[in-house]
C-alpha cells in the first residue's frame, strides 16, 4: 500500500489499520524483545527450584550418612566388646592348661579335667566361626577354696559361662564340685579388629 492510498483510507479503516499494524509490532517487539527474558525468568525459576530440591536432598542424605556413622560406630564399638569376650584358639589351650593352677591357688585340687566335643555355633548364617567349647571340671577342696576357684572363673580376663555346678559332701570339711565351663572361641579374627 502507498502513503497515497493510506491518506485516502476512510477515518474508521484508518484506524483499524493502525490498530492492526501496532498489534504486529507489538506482537512482534515481544517475541524479540520480552519473549526471551521471559523464558530466561522461567529457566532461572526452574534451575532455583530443582536446586532447592538438591540442596535439601543434599542435607538429607548428608543427615542419614551422619547417622549411620553414628550406628556404625557405635557397633564397632559394641564388636570390640564382644570379641574381649571370646578365646582365640590359643587363649583357649592356655585356660585349659591353667585351670589346675587356679585350682590350687583357690585351695583347691583338681580331680579331673573332661573336655566335650566341640559344637560348632553358627546362629542364622554366622561366618564369623565361633565354636562352643565345653569342659566338665571336677575338684575337692573346703567351701572357701570352692567359692575361690568359682569366682576366680567369673572374674578371667575373658567370658566364662558356669553352665551347671553340682557339689557333693566329702567329709572332713571338705567338698567335691564338678562345674561345667563353657568358653566361645572365634576361629577367625577379623583384621580391622586391630587395625
Amino acid at each position: 500500500m502507498s502513503v497515497e492510498k493510506i491518506v485516502h483510507i476512510e477515518r474508521s479503516h484508518r484506524r483499524v489499520l493502525l490498530i492492526a499494524l501496532s498489534v504486529i509490532a507489538v506482537f512482534a517487539l515481544y517475541q524479540w524483545i520480552l519473549a526471551p527474558h521471559t523464558r530466561q525468568l522461567l529457566a532461572t525459576q526452574k534451575y532455583d527450584s530443582s536446586l532447592d530440591a538438591a540442596i535439601k536432598k543434599a542435607d538429607f542424605m548428608s543427615t542419614v550418612i551422619g547417622k549411620k556413622q553414628t550406628e556404625v560406630s557405635e557397633l564397632t564399638k559394641k564388636a570390640y566388646s564382644l570379641r574381649s569376650q571370646l578365646f582365640t584358639q590359643n587363649e583357649a589351650r592356655r585356660f585349659s592348661a591353667s585351670v589346675p593352677s587356679i585350682a590350687s591357688q583357690s585351695g583347691c585340687t583338681v580331680v579331673s579335667i573332661g573336655v566335650l566335643p566341640d559344637v560348632q555355633h553358627n546362629a542364622q548364617n554366622d561366618t564369623a566361626g565361633v565354636t562352643l567349647r565345653r569342659a566338665v571340671v571336677t575338684i575337692t577342696g573346703g567351701f572357701n577354696g570352692v567359692t575361690a576357684f568359682l569366682g576366680a572363673l567369673q572374674n578371667y580376663e575373658r567370658k566364662i559361662w558356669i553352665d551347671s555346678v553340682k557339689i557333693d559332701a566329702e567329709g572332713a570339711g571338705k567338698l567335691k564340685c564338678q562345674v561345667l565351663l563353657t568358653i566361645y572361641c572365634i576361629e577367625r579374627v577379623e583384621n580391622s579388629l586391630y587395625e
